[in-house]
C-alpha cells in the first residue's frame, strides 16, 4: 500500500461520523449560502469544489470506527488555534451547553494521541464540544486517530469549511499562525479552504499588517470580508501607530461597548481612516521596526510614538524570549548605565 493510500485511509477513518448522510449533505451545500466574509466569490467556488471532492472521496472510503469516551481533562487544544476565543456568555455557547446538557453530545469530536503528553489527546476538531463537556463534568465522545501535524490541520480545516465557516479575519490569523509554525502554503490553503495562491497572499498580508491585539478587540466580524479588511490593512501599512492608537482609544467608548463585532469593525475603520488625515501635533519621528529570530519569525515590535517608546513581544512566537528578557532586564539597565557613564 502506498503512503498516499495510507494517508487516505487515516483521513477516511477520521471522518467516520455517526450521521454520514448529514456529513455528505453538508459537503454538497450551495457555495452561495456560505458567508461572503470568507473569500472572494469565484475563489470560494473553486475552493468549495476541492473541498467537496475531498469529502465525497472520504465518504466513499469510510470504515466502521467506534468512538471512545474520554475524560475531558485529558483533551488538550490544538497547537494552532483556528478561532477567536468563544465567550461563555455568548448566545451560541449557552445554546450548545444547553443542548449537550439536555440531549447529550450528539456528534463525536476528533482527537489524536498527544504527541508530547502521554495519556492525553489533542483536538483536531470539536474543541468547543469538549470544553462544554468539561464544564458539565461529562466524558467526551471522540474518535481517536493517529494523525500527523499536517493531517490534523487539514482535518481541522475541512470540519470548519463543512460545518461552521471561520470568519475572514479568523482565516487570516489562522493562516498566519500556521505559516509561523512552519506549514507550507499548500497545507495552509487546504486547512483554510483557500486554494488560490493570490487570495492566500492577501489573507497573510492583512494578518501581518493589522496587529493581533486590534483584531481581537474587534472580534470575528462575520459579515466583514476581504475588501473592508484590506482597506483597514492599508491604513495600518501607512500609519501603524496612529491607527492603533485611534482604535485602542475608541475601544473605551460607549458606542464600542454597545456594538457587536461587525459594528466594532465599522468604528475601527472609521477612526483609523480619520486619524491618518489629522496632522501630527508633534514633529517627533514615529517609526515601527520588527526584530526577527534566526528562523524569520517576528519576535519583537518596536514602536516610536509621540510620548512613548514601546517594545512589544508576540506571545505566540516570543514568550520564551520575553521571560529571558525579564530575567536579564536589571543587568541590561546596569550595563547601559555603565556604558553611558563611561562615555561622559
Amino acid at each position: 500500500m502506498s503512503a498516499n493510500d495510507k494517508r487516505k485511509q487515516k483521513l477516511s477513518a477520521a471522518y467516520d461520523v455517526s450521521d454520514r448522510a448529514a456529513l455528505l449533505e453538508s459537503a454538497k451545500k450551495d457555495a452561495g449560502r456560505r458567508s461572503a466574509a470568507s473569500i472572494p466569490t469565484q475563489a470560494l467556488k473553486t475552493s468549495m469544489t476541492a473541498i467537496e471532492q475531498r469529502v465525497i472521496e472520504l465518504q466513499s472510503q469510510l470504515k466502521e470506527t467506534a468512538f471512545q469516551m474520554i475524560d475531558p481533562q485529558k483533551i488538550l487544544d490544538s497547537a494552532v488555534a483556528d478561532r477567536f476565543p468563544w465567550s461563555e456568555d455568548s448566545e451560541e455557547f449557552i445554546a450548545l451547553k444547553q443542548s449537550i446538557q439536555q440531549e447529550g453530545q450528539k456528534l463525536p469530536i476528533l482527537v489524536r494521541p498527544h504527541p508530547e503528553k502521554s495519556g492525553h489527546f489533542q483536538v483536531a476538531y470539536g474543541a468547543r464540544r469538549a470544553h462544554v463537556c468539561r464544564i458539565l463534568g461529562m466524558e467526551v465522545k471522540a474518535f481517536v486517530q493517529e494523525l500527523s501535524d499536517e493531517e490534523l490541520v487539514i482535518a481541522q480545516g475541512i470540519e470548519n469549511n463543512d460545518r461552521t465557516d471561520l470568519s475572514f479575519i479568523e482565516k487570516a490569523l489562522y493562516a498566519r499562525s500556521l505559516q509561523t509554525s512552519g506549514y507550507t502554503h499548500s497545507v495552509i490553503g487546504k486547512a483554510i479552504g483557500v486554494q488560490d495562491k493570490a487570495n492566500l497572499r492577501k489573507l497573510l498580508r492583512i494578518a501581518d499588517a493589522i496587529p493581533n491585539e486590534v483584531c481581537h478587540l474587534i472580534g470575528s466580524a462575520n459579515s466583514i470580508g476581504l475588501p473592508r479588511w484590506s482597506t483597514l490593512a492599508d491604513v495600518f501599512v501607512d500609519h501603524p501607530n496612529v491607527a492603533e492608537d485611534a482604535i485602542v482609544q475608541a475601544s473605551d467608548s460607549a458606542a464600542w461597548k454597545k456594538a457587536d463585532s461587525n459594528g466594532r469593525f465599522g468604528i475601527a475603520l472609521k477612526v483609523a481612516q480619520r486619524s491618518k488625515l489629522k496632522k501630527a501635533t508633534s514633529t517627533s519621528k514615529r517609526t515601527t521596526e520588527f526584530f526577527q529570530s534566526g528562523k524569520g519569525e517576528r519576535i519583537v515590535k518596536f514602536s516610536e510614538k509621540t510620548k512613548t517608546l514601546d517594545f512589544s513581544i508576540d506571545r505566540s512566537t516570543g514568550e520564551g524570549f520575553a521571560e529571558f528578557l525579564r530575567r536579564k532586564m536589571e543587568a541590561l539597565i546596569s550595563e547601559y548605565e555603565a556604558e553611558k557613564g563611561a562615555k561622559r
